[in-house]
């Protein structure tokens, strides 16, 4: 309530302000612009303009997708194995910025870490980069840098690049991770409203399998990891994606000239699925 009626303060103070109440006019607003709201539907997110991702709060805006709890799953396995960590300057690239909750929230808790981060929507990544300067401070620019461009535009860039100067892989990074669009298209019409009627769709639609995006990933991933680094995918995925992509991904690996292997670990989580596609010259350890 105190968000939606701009009253100046928050939940962690409001006890020190019990006494404020909200004018007539305030209250006939309020009501009348909730009442609205959440009668058609809207997330409780994009009402409040913010929500916890991660132990940060993150702002929130009609439709870039809201941060979930299974999300944050990914953001804990990924920072649990401990990999990133023993490396002295990892970088990162986030496929799929969204408010920036995986690149940040992995960033913010590995200090000597900056990510790039990349979406086609224009509004994500400003909204992303409101985030970062929130979440950094002056030190964002060194920390968190979100670009608009799709998949195939990056990867067109940084391999173009790799062709140019191989003695130079600045422009290439030690992980990848996304949650990127894998709702098959058919099930798009059965989400919950909250979602359906003001989430946006580009974001969601995986196409017909769910795999369009997922598929693109993993094709190009190789050529933008380190050759020196874990060299590993992460992204999230529907319950039926992990099987398919055991079964794919050698197929993948083996379209490449060179003698690369790839292969999937699988986790599962208390909410979603989760993949880590490995990319390497030899099998590493991958317990989950």
């Amino acid at each position: 309530m105190s968000h939606v009626a701009d009253l100046g303060y928050t939940r962690s103070n409001f006890y020190a302000n019990e006494d404020k109440t909200l004018s007539p006019e305030q209250l006939q607003s309020v009501l009348h612009g909730l009442v609205k709201r959440i009668d058609s539907r809207t997330p409780v997110q994009y009402i409040i303009g913010n929500w916890d991702f991660f132990g940060l709060t993150l702002q929130c805006r009609e439709p870039i997708l809201i941060p979930r709890p299974e999300t944050e799953e990914l953001v804990e396995r990924i920072i649990t194995t401990n990999i990133l960590q023993r490396i002295s300057t990892p970088r990162i690239l986030d496929i799929g910025a969204g408010t920036g909750a995986i690149g940040i929230a992995i960033a913010h808790q590995i200090p000597s870490l900056t990510c790039v981060a990349i979406d086609i929507n224009n509004e994500a990544v400003s909204l992303a980069s409101l985030n970062a300067r929130n979440i950094f401070g002056e030190s964002c620019g060194c920390r968190y840098t979100c670009i608009h461009s799709s998949f195939d535009q990056f990867y067109q860039t940084n391999v173009y690049k790799n062709k140019n100067n191989k003695d130079d892989d600045d422009h290439l990074f030690d992980m990848i991770v996304s949650n990127p669009p894998y709702i098959p298209t058919a099930q798009l019409a059965s989400l919950d409203p909250e979602v359906r009627l003001h989430e946006d769709f580009v974001a969601l639609d995986g196409g017909e399998d769910g795999l369009d995006i997922i598929l693109q990933l993993v094709r190009g991933a190789p050529a933008l990891l380190r050759g020196d680094g874990p060299r590993e995918l992460w992204m999230e995925v529907a319950e039926h994606h992990p099987a398919v992509l055991e079964q794919i991904v050698p197929k993948i690996a083996g379209m490449y000239s060179t003698n690369i292997l790839m292969y999937v670990c699988m986790y599962v989580y208390v909410h979603a699925w989760y993949v880590c596609v490995h990319t390497s010259d030899e099998y590493n350890n991958c317990a989950p």
